[in-house]
């Protein structure tokens, strides 16, 4: 699960679709980003887009997880990135799929992305990796 949306002031714009009501019960459902053991964790982009993604798969990197949890009283599972929205949503979709092909006894497909944007992935692969 993946879920984008615009920061402005207190208020969010929903760009992934759905209602707030709804957002909310999936929430209180499943969890959110408050505590240290949260299901969730929230990246915040340089465009000042948020990204919820399951701690499972952002956590699979190192440097990831050092950002979130780099205070002992953290009380929000959530980091900010320096990178637009368009780069801190393929590299939140390749903690994805670095996951979900972890072990894979299937042939490992190639990961997409466009052009246009590899030297800024090749740039945040750099920074975040272990």
């Amino acid at each position: 699960m993946l879920r984008k949306r615009k920061r402005e002031g207190t208020h969010f714009l929903e760009t992934s679709g759905g209602m707030a009501e709804q957002d909310k019960a999936e929430e209180n459902a499943y969890g959110g980003t408050e505590g240290r053991d949260a299901m969730y964790v929230k990246f915040i982009s340089s465009d000042d887009f948020e990204f919820i993604i399951k701690t499972k798969y952002a956590f699979t990197q190192k440097k990831l997880k050092d950002m979130v949890l780099a205070t002992p009283d953290v009380t929000t599972l959530q980091a900010q990135l320096n990178f637009p929205s368009y780069v801190v949503e393929r590299v939140c979709a390749y903690l994805m799929y670095k996951v979900h092909y972890t072990n894979s006894p299937t042939e490992i497909p190639e990961f997409p992305f466009s052009r246009e944007v590899t030297f800024e992935l090749l740039t945040a692969s750099y920074y975040l990796t272990d």
